[in-house]
This record gives structure tokens, C-alpha cells and sequence, in this order.
């Protein structure tokens, strides 16, 4: 036992019951630099690292317990230098005697290799989980073990179902067969794997295109023991393509089949696009009889000076030129042409000139049918809310007279002693005849009332908000500056815009306030109607109903803009810009 204490490398010891060591072999000081007297006359937990003497103690308390005659567990052990070093323990109780035999091997080194093992495993899986490009470890046999959150982003699975081979399952079907091929060839062969274009389905059926590498993990004697692969997110580089190539394919389409002519030329004047509809009108055969041709190879030298001239202008200013002429052919007929020059530049900074040519006159025409359509559609409106006014009159003077006047007549006959038995029965026909006659005047006031042909808009705005008191929706009107008399067209369609907005918020907005301002600047009244509702798509709105579009079409035949603005859950904004124009002199 003693020659076993003093030539044994390994760290031996004994102990009592009071924490002492009694005795320790010579490995003790070589190990730590502390004498055997130094270590056996102090409780060795002063020697132990202080995070690690509580684990200590409760390794040390098993040995009190039955069934725990030895216990092994790890610590910290202080040297003379002042560093520690990591032992690695087992302790045992020697039978009937009060006192411990232990042994101790020193797992510093392995302690720091393991250690910075796991740092370098922390340190790559950091970066990998932060890199902006999915990485991915495979196993000799080509089995995935790891994948980064991005690598999940592209692929559209979970690390779970990437594991193994189960990340080939979300492969495009159309990539599946191709790109398991060349891996499994490139793992066969030991050879990296190049980069390959392919796509991944998500789960929600969207496709994403992908980037990827792969390279071989070698150990120190060659073997190859597994594979570490980069992919990339090119979704949107192969959608930049598509589009790319879609709008070249869309140009060069647009450019062959519109009747204007468009034709490019460089900064001598040297001919380089000519679309199928000027080599049409030029009656060009082909390419070569135009390009890097000049003006004044086809056209008299005064016209061609004009047209180098402009396109000088053009170059210089950097500013687009447009031109409307006129010309009048050999049968007297009048046509006109639109003509644009712009300036534009290539990615080595070489400038050109661009420009189109379209002949306008049945725009022209079209433009003068518009106008007097739109002189009828006005003069119809106006015609229409002369009819309404004349509507209302005749209702008003007429039926609910009528019926006034019956109304009157029944409650004196009600009132009339004589017929007391058919009180009841009149009175019965009096209610009937007094609703009828206040519905037919709020019928009429939903048609024209009267107080828009014979107030001021904010009376006649005051009464239409006043029809809306039933409801719970508070409206506020507020004036900007003095609105002053206007024209009963523009304070007609003012009226209709406000109604139509009120009516819209009544019954479908969900809003409780709604709020209109009106304002008059120098010749221009604007009107913004805001209610804080639900809100709703405009676009499809506008085609399902008449409202929204008679809103704009009445503003827009007097020479403003109307704009509707709305988003679900956000309420909706409506603001009308009106020139306000005299008012024409009545037609005779």
C-alpha cells in the first residue's frame, strides 16, 4: 500500500470524517506544487475552485448514505500558482474505519480540448444559425444532421423533416430527379458539388429558386466523412430575369404591332431602331436599308437640318420635345401628327435620341365628339334636375294639397258632434292621411327639395343633414372663409355628392361621425366629406354601383376632380376640387 502511495502516478489520498487529508502521495505536489504538510494541515475544500465546492458537499453527503460506499463526480483543484486545474474523482468509504480513500486523475487537457471543441462547434453553429444563405451537414452516407433557420426559410420545412434524406421531399418534382443525381454522382465520385439552379415547394404551394454548393468534409487521413452545403435564395434574381426577358419580349411585341412610329437614333444621327410601322410608312425592306443611315440620306436637306436640329435641342437640354403639326394631303384632307423626342443613355453613358410619332386626327375628332358629349350629359342633368324641380312642384301643389285639403275636411267632421259614432273611423283615416302626406314631403325632399332651389348650400346642406338626425351618425358641416352665392349647377352637384357620401355612410361605413368641409379659394370650391367607418375596396366598388361613379361623372362635367380614397378598416375619404364658372344664361 505504501509503495503504491509513493510511485503511483495517479493522484491518491486519504481522508476523515472532519475534511481533512491524512495523507497524500507525491503526485500531490508535482501535480499542484503544494507540500504534503500544506495539503493535510488545511481542510482541502479550501483547495477546491469556490463555484464548485457546494457540488462538493453534495457528492460528499452521498457517502453517508446506504448503497453510496463510493461516488465519482468532478472539481476544481487550486495549484500553488494560483490556477486550477480539473480532477476527476472517486471516493470510498473504508469499511468500519472513519476515514475516505480517494483518487484523483487530472482531465485538465481533456477538460480544455472539450471545451474548445464546443466553443468551435458554438462558434459555427452561431454563425451558421445568423448567416444570411442556408448551410446545411451531411453525414458520410449523405444523411442531413444540421440545417440553419435560412436553410428552412428557402426550403419551406422545419429542421425536423430536413433531417435525414426527408428534405428531398420538398424538391419541385420537375428538379427532384436532376439534382439527386448529380449530388449522389458528386458524393460517388468525392468530388464537391457544383453550383445548381432548383426550386422547393412550401406547403403553401409557392415555389422558391435556390443556389446551391456543397463541399466534401475530409478526416486527417483523407476519409471522406460527410458534406457541408451553402444554398442560396434566388427567387428574386430569376423573377428580375423573367421580368426582364418578359418585358424585352413585350417591347420588342408592343414596338412591331402599334401603329405610332418609333425609331432611335445616336448622337451623330446615324439611324439604330426603326419599328415595323415606320419601316411600313418609309416602305423599308429591311434592316440594312436603314440602319446607320442619317436623315439626309432620305429626306430634302431642309427637312432633315429641322430634324437634326431638334434632336440637337433634345441632347443638349435633356429634356423630352413634342411637336403637334399639321399637314394637309394631295385631297384636301386635314391631318395632324404628334411627334415626341426624348433623350436617353446606355450603361456606358452613350446618349441617343428616342422618339414617336402618331398621327392624332381621329383623337382630334374623338376629342371634339368627346366635348360635345359631354356638353349633351351636362345639358341632360341639368334637364333632369328641371324635371325633378318640376316633379316636386306638381307633387307638392297638387297631390299633398289634395290630400291636406281631405285631411282638413275629415278632422272637422271628426270634431263635428253629429257624426260622434264615426269619430273613431275618421280619426283612423286622419292618421293615415297625415303620414302619407309627411312621407310624400320627404319624398320630395329626397328627389329636389325646395330649399336648394331657393337658399344658399349651407341652408340646403343644413337641411340635408338635418334628414339624417333619425340616424346615429353625429355629421359636422364646417365652412372655410365665405362660400358666397354659386351657381345652381355647382351647388346642385355639390348637394348630390354630399347626399350620395351620407347616404353610403348610412349604410354600409358602421361610422358614427362623419365630418364635411367646404372651403372657397379665389375661384375653386373644395369639398372633403371623412367618415371614420369600416372603409371598403374603391376599385371593385366603383364598377358594382352607380353611386361612387355618379360622384365623379357630375364633377368631372363641370371641370373638377373628384377623388375617393378608402381602406378596409380605415374609413373613407371623399375630396371634390370645382372651378366655380358663372352661371350660364337660361336656354330659350
Amino acid at each position: 500500500m505504501i509503495d503504491f502511495f509513493e510511485f503511483s502516478n495517479e493522484l491518491l489520498c486519504l481522508a476523515n470524517q472532519q475534511g481533512y487529508f491524512t495523507r497524500v502521495n507525491p503526485a500531490w505536489t508535482r501535480t499542484f506544487g503544494w507540500t504534503a504538510e500544506e495539503l493535510t494541515s488545511r481542510p482541502y475544500l479550501e483547495y477546491v475552485h469556490p463555484e464548485d465546492i457546494a457540488a462538493t458537499l453534495r457528492e460528499a453527503e452521498l457517502l453517508r448514505k446506504p448503497g453510496h460506499e463510493t461516488i465519482w463526480f468532478e472539481n476544481r483543484y487550486r495549484c500553488r500558482d494560483g490556477g486550477y486545474r480539473w480532477l476527476a474523482w472517486r471516493v470510498s468509504v473504508v469499511p468500519d474505519a472513519q476515514q475516505l480513500v480517494a483518487s484523483a486523475r487530472d482531465i485538465t487537457d481533456v477538460k480544455l480540448q472539450t471545451a474548445a471543441l464546443q466553443e468551435a462547434e458554438g462558434r459555427f453553429r452561431f454563425l451558421a444559425l445568423q448567416a444570411p444563405v442556408g448551410i446545411a451537414q451531411s453525414d458520410a452516407e449523405g444523411r442531413t444532421f444540421f440545417v440553419n433557420d435560412k436553410w428552412c426559410e428557402i426550403a419551406g420545412i422545419s429542421p425536423q423533416e430536413a433531417m435525414g434524406f426527408g428534405w428531398m421531399n420538398a424538391l419541385h418534382p420537375e428538379d427532384r430527379d436532376r439534382l439527386i443525381a448529380e449530388w449522389l454522382e458528386a458524393m460517388a465520385a468525392g468530388r464537391p458539388y457544383s453550383t445548381s439552379e432548383f426550386r422547393f415547394v412550401h406547403k403553401d404551394g409557392t415555389a422558391r429558386w435556390a443556389s446551391g454548393t456543397a463541399a466534401l468534409i475530409a478526416a486527417a487521413d483523407g476519409t471522406q466523412i460527410g458534406q457541408i452545403g451553402c444554398m442560396q435564395d434566388i427567387t428574386e434574381r430569376k423573377a428580375v430575369q423573367d421580368a426582364l426577358r418578359e418585358s424585352e419580349e413585350r417591347f420588342s411585341a408592343f414596338m412591331n404591332n402599334t401603329p405610332t412610329l418609333a425609331w432611335a437614333k445616336d448622337e451623330e444621327g446615324k439611324i439604330l431602331f426603326l419599328n415595323r410601322a415606320a419601316e411600313e410608312m418609309f416602305h423599308f425592306p429591311n434592316r440594312e436599308a436603314w440602319y446607320g443611315k442619317t436623315d439626309a440620306d432620305f429626306w430634302p436637306a431642309e427637312v432633315a437640318r429641322r430634324f437634326r436640329e431638334n434632336d440637337r435641342q433634345v441632347l443638349e437640354s435633356g429634356l423630352p420635345l413634342t411637336r403637334v403639326e399639321e399637314s394637309v394631303s394631295d385631297s384636301g384632307n386635314e391631318y395632324h401628327w404628334m411627334t415626341t423626342l426624348f433623350p436617353y443613355t446606355d450603361r456606358a453613358q452613350r446618349r441617343f435620341v428616342g422618339g414617336i410619332a402618331m398621327e392624332i386626327t381621329k383623337l382630334k375628332r374623338a376629342e371634339d365628339a368627346l366635348r360635345h358629349e359631354q356638353e349633351l350629359l351636362r345639358s341632360l342633368i341639368d334637364v333632369q334636375e328641371e324635371e325633378k324641380q318640376h316633379l316636386c312642384h306638381e307633387f307638392h301643389d297638387g297631390l299633398i294639397q289634395y290630400a291636406y285639403g281631405a285631411m282638413m275636411a275629415l278632422e272637422g267632421r271628426a270634431g263635428d258632434p253629429r257624426y260622434a259614432a264615426e269619430k273613431p273611423w275618421l280619426e283612423s283615416i286622419v292618421e293615415k292621411l297625415r303620414k302619407g302626406i309627411e312621407d310624400g314631403r320627404q319624398t320630395i325632399r329626397g328627389i329636389r327639395p325646395a330649399v336648394l332651389d331657393e337658399a344658399t348650400l349651407e341652408v340646403a346642406l343644413e337641411d340635408l343633414v338635418d334628414q339624417f338626425k333619425s340616424t346615429e351618425i353625429m355629421i359636422t358641416v364646417k365652412y372655410q372663409g365665405t362660400i358666397g352665392v354659386l351657381p345652381k349647377s355647382l351647388q346642385t352637384a355639390v348637394y348630390r355628392v354630399a347626399q350620395e357620401a351620407l347616404n353610403n355612410a348610412k349604410k354600409y361605413s358602421e361610422t358614427d361621425v362623419v365630418r364635411i368641409v367646404i372651403a372657397r379659394e379665389g375661384n375653386e370650391l373644395k369639398l372633403e366629406i371623412r367618415d371614420f367607418g369600416v372603409g371598403f375596396d374603391v376599385a371593385p366598388a366603383k364598377k358594382r354601383g352607380f353611386g361612387l361613379r355618379g360622384m365623379t361623372e357630375r364633377v368631372r362635367l363641370l371641370g373638377g376632380e373628384c377623388k375617393i380614397e378608402s381602406t378596409p378598416g380605415e374609413g373613407t375619404r371623399i375630396a371634390a376640387r370645382l372651378p366655380i364658372a358663372p352661371e350660364p344664361p337660361p336656354a330659350r
